[in-house]
């Protein structure tokens, strides 16, 4: 049967509970059912509402995987072995299954933005490389501008392997020694599918680099084990010599199953917006040319880009707080235009060319997210996000002592 959620719970989120279930035991019956009115589904555990499954185990774990068509399964687990399954038509957001035990909240399931190391992976710190799984809070981590900064707090998070076989999104990412440049990284590398990796300037998710070769998804093995690392403000760190990023709490801290360890050292913090220590990349040119670079290296042919025709445009101001102009595609002359904003080499934005023009064309402008430095020259480039064909170049002199 059906089940109107909305109906019970109230203005900042409700709550239904699954009972006939004891501690280290399996569910009375099996349910199944439409549970509709659910709130919270943009992005944010804030004010959602929740399905609690009431009466675990203080070890136990529960863990949501969505199927095909809405339908999915969430799995009560003790020790990585389920005790019971339930069948629910969805889709839900992962955030809204809570696991309980005498009234508080031992866990709650959160895994698509999941960015962390795999257990042994190598890190550096002020005493040389260390196994994750070996640091403690206070080690000082080499960070990528040289910087040896203490170590926060270690998120940790296992899967099971009957879970992982059917969830790609937790399945390490494997990236073989040598597949990123010469010796980097030193030896294989596993991290998962959502860590980013510091490539070219842009922090780039792993799963988007995959190529079959020399850096590949794991097939289901054995159980996973999963350890973060967050410093005060999101870095780059060093993994097996290779350039990854640290923890940075984007609404996730909870899917960590010792988030309450966070809690008890740092009662009093609380949670700001994410601020990411680069620019953060899922498509565009700054991807596909990290991609051919990657691909070209190992000898694998890399597909042309789609053809939309000469690049037509002009960059009309550029200063230190933005670029602006207009483009467009002469195959798609109608079409926006997508670009890449580069500073001195470096990706710092998209810019979109989409407000029409009287003239023809589509005017863009790109403001910078701080004015840049005024006591060097700086190089700005645009380029075609699709196939990175060069709008414009222009230089910025260093300001003139006063």
């Amino acid at each position: 049967g059906g089940i109107d959620f909305a109906a019970v719970s109230g203005a900042n989120g409700g709550t239904l509970d699954v009972t006939g279930m004891g501690t280290g035991s399996a569910f009375t019956s099996d349910f199944t059912a439409v549970i509709s009115g659910f709130t919270g589904t943009g992005g944010s555990q804030a004010a959602s509402d929740e399905i609690k499954v009431v009466g675990a185990g203080s070890g136990d774990d529960v863990s949501w995987s969505q199927g095909v068509g809405g339908t999915g399964t969430l799995d009560v687990l003790s020790g990585g072995a389920v005790l019971e399954s339930m069948t629910l038509d969805g889709p839900y957001q992962q955030y809204q299954f809570v696991l309980t035990n005498a009234g508080s909240v031992d866990d709650i399931f959160y895994n698509t933005t999941m960015a962390c190391y795999l257990a042994g992976t190598r890190i550096v710190t002020a005493d040389g490389e260390v196994a994750v799984e070996d640091l403690k809070i206070g080690d000082r981590l080499l960070t990528v501008s040289g910087a040896l900064r203490p170590l926060k707090w270690i998120g940790r998070r296992a899967y099971s392997t009957r879970f992982a076989r059917n969830n790609p999104d937790v399945r390490p990412i494997r990236f073989k020694a040598g597949s990123l440049a010469d010796g980097v990284p030193a030896r294989d590398l596993l991290v998962s599918p959502h860590h980013a990796m510091f490539l070219d300037g842009v922090l780039i998710p792993a799963k988007h680099l995959v190529n079959g070769a020399t850096i590949v998804q794991e097939a289901p093995g054995d159980d996973i084990h999963y350890f973060h690392l967050e410093l005060d403000s999101h870095d780059v760190l060093l993994a097996e010599g290779a350039l990854s990023e640290s923890f940075v709490d984007d609404d996730s801290r909870a899917m960590f199953q010792n988030a309450h360890e966070f809690r008890e050292l740092y009662p009093g913090e609380r949670q700001n917006e994410a601020v990411y220590c680069a620019p953060r990349v899922e498509d565009g040119f700054a991807l596909d040319r990290v991609r051919r670079r990657l691909a070209e290296r190992t000898g694998l042919a890399y597909p042309a880009a789609t053809d939309f025709g000469m690049l037509l445009g002009a960059v009309e101001r550029c200063d230190r707080e933005g670029v602006s102009g207009w483009a467009r595609n002469a195959a798609f002359p109608d079409a926006p235009v997508c670009l890449d904003v580069l500073v001195d080499g470096a990706f710092a934005g998209y810019a979109y060319a989409e407000t029409e023009r009287p003239h023809g064309g589509r005017g863009f402008a790109f403001r910078f997210a701080s004015p840049l430095d005024p006591s060097r020259p700086h190089q700005i480039e645009l380029r075609r996000s699709a196939d990175g064909a060069r709008l414009g170049r222009r230089q910025i002199p260093a300001a003139e002592a006063a």
